[in-house]
């Protein structure tokens, strides 16, 4: 793609909110990431403090107990990592601060999740860029809040469950409204 034609927001996937409105691809085994991850994600959503939580990106299927990874914006703003070490436990990581943008303009996320640091912890870090280009690889980030570090290792669960962008559950459920241009998923 374009990078300046991308980053003046000519391509992107519209999302309205509505029941069925995402985006997927299937299981694979270059997404199915069990360890260290991380996410970055350009989204302009129409509200960064959506009326219920909105998934940006997930391998998450409530059915059959395929919870892997997700990445969402809570009705407060801050992003929250919620993912899964068996496919039903939930193991939560929340930045600190919302990313406090305007309403409908664009900002790159960027979350990373170390599941064990060595020292018995998994450490969550949040950044925001409006800059980044994934292309050339550069671009500025800066820490959304504090590392925020949480006794307990953790794993990510091998789930069968399909990559879906905006919603869980095939377009069901914490629906997003709004755009995404991009969204890369890295393993370690």
């Amino acid at each position: 793609s374009n990078p300046a034609r991308e980053i003046d927001g000519a391509s992107y996937l519209l999302l309205d909110g509505s029941s069925g409105c995402y985006a997927s691809t299937p299981d694979a085994a270059v997404n199915s990431i069990t360890g260290d991850i991380e996410f970055r994600i350009k989204v302009a959503p129409d509200d960064w403090t959506p009326g219920t939580q909105s998934v940006l990106v997930c391998k998450f299927l409530t059915t059959g107990n395929q919870l892997a990874y997700a990445v969402l914006i809570k009705t407060t703003g801050e992003i929250l990592v919620d993912t899964s070490p068996d496919g039903v436990t939930q193991v939560l990581g929340t930045s600190t601060v919302p990313v406090g943008g305007t309403d409908g303009a664009p900002k790159w996320i960027k979350v990373t999740l170390d599941v064990n640091d060595g020292a018995g912890n998994r450490i969550y870090a949040f950044y925001t860029s409006s800059d980044y280009n994934p292309d050339t690889l550069s671009g500025t980030w800066t820490q959304l809040g504090a590392t925020v570090t949480i006794a307990g290792v953790t794993t990510i669960f091998n789930s069968s469950a399909p990559v879906e962008i905006g919603s869980f559950d095939a377009g069901t459920l914490q629906r997003l409204a709004g755009k995404v241009y991009r969204a890369q998923i890295y393993n370690g």
